[in-house]
């Protein structure tokens, strides 16, 4: 079965996912680009029970614009932000792509708030576009 390997800038916190990710998503929402101070995130979600978290996190809580609680969990000495999970979502965990140890991750296969994506962002040809909240479309090639 496959590894996967995330950690912090500094090491303390380390997450290994087993298994392929459901889907690997980026977000371009005022939150995500707020979290990690970038044009959007790329988060990669596993079943919760093919991780394993060592190390000691804080735990930033947050309601996000669209009411969803997410709870972002960071290294206390680096502040790298390295995974996070939605309570309505138990069985789910999003992992930040930016920290996993493997350079030649997937690649995104769906890509949300399409309206808030600055223009030159370049999107990869054929994933799933949500253009806001409750809506999608299938970008054609």
């Amino acid at each position: 079965m496959e590894k996967h390997i995330a950690r912090c800038q500094c090491g303390n916190v380390n997450v290994e996912c087993v298994g392929e990710s459901k889907y690997v998503g980026m977000c371009s929402c005022d939150d995500c680009q707020r979290r990690t101070g970038s044009a959007f995130s790329l988060t990669s979600w596993f079943d919760k029970s093919n991780v394993k978290i060592t190390g000691k996190v804080h735990v930033y809580s947050l309601t996000e614009h669209n009411g969803i609680e997410t709870n972002y969990s960071f290294c206390p000495n680096c502040s790298s932000t390295v995974f996070f999970e939605i309570p309505r979502n138990p069985s789910g965990l999003g992992v930040s792509v930016g920290c996993f140890t493997d350079q030649n991750f997937a690649q995104p296969t769906v890509s949300f708030y399409e309206a808030k994506r600055l223009p030159w962002i370049v999107v990869p040809k054929g994933i799933n576009r949500v253009i806001a909240e409750g809506g999608s479309e299938k970008v054609s090639d």
